[in-house]
């Protein structure tokens, strides 16, 4: 259901993320798929630094279809983001995403130290 990051998924993400309908919702917006590779790096490079945790959101098949993210990391506290491409609205993959995100942050992170 989850995934960490990866560059090979921006065209089908970026695809996602350009609906009118999700585009105002996605917090690091891009305007090319250019963009889009750009700022999924600064992303994996901030998560390196402990700043955010984000994962993408994956369907039954494995394919991508949007991301989950925990932004402004601070005293193990942060901001927590969703956006889903436009098929997948109302099919309840926003609340698994979720689940499945949150038991990967307690469990797996929350043995490590607090940075």
């Amino acid at each position: 259901m989850l995934k960490k990051r990866d560059l090979h998924d921006v065209p089908v993400l970026f695809e996602f993320m350009s609906h009118p309908e999700v585009f105002p919702y996605v917090r690091h917006k891009a305007s090319s798929s250019d963009e889009f590779y750009f700022l999924t790096k600064q992303t994996l490079e901030a998560e390196d630094r402990g700043e955010l945790i984000s994962r993408t959101i994956l369907d039954e098949w494995g394919q991508p279809i949007g991301t989950i993210n925990l932004f402004d990391i601070q005293e193990r506290k942060g901001f927590l983001a969703t956006w889903l491409g436009r098929p997948y609205f109302g099919k309840g993959y926003n609340k698994i995403a979720k689940e499945a995100f949150f038991e990967e942050l307690f469990f797996q992170f929350r043995s490590k130290p607090s940075s």
